[in-house]
């Protein structure tokens, strides 16, 4: 896994939404978007607040996960609807 899917996947463990995650980190949410799509670096500072919002360390964002704790192939994903409609109107833009 990359650090980008890794942003991903324990900001859904920890049951953030991209808006919540905006808000803690101080990125936009294009900003994390463009992150967990693996389209934007992040820098030191960023990475740290990423880090200290998940829960996690430096090490952990950039490893696998453990396997109890990723998505099973063929599990589906949920996504609520505020965050479909934050993610449509920024498509839009």
């Amino acid at each position: 896994m990359s650090i980008a899917q890794n942003i991903r996947h324990y900001r859904e463990l920890q049951g953030l939404t991209l808006d919540n995650f905006s808000s803690k980190t101080g990125l936009s949410i294009a900003d994390c978007i463009k992150i967990e799509a693996g389209q934007r670096p992040l820098t030191a500072d960023e990475i740290t607040k990423v880090c200290e919002v998940l829960q996690i360390t430096s090490d952990e964002l950039c490893k696998e996960p453990k396997p109890d704790e990723s998505n099973r192939e063929g599990e589906s994903v949920v996504i609520n609807i505020a965050e479909l409609q934050n993610l449509l109107g920024m498509m839009k833009d």
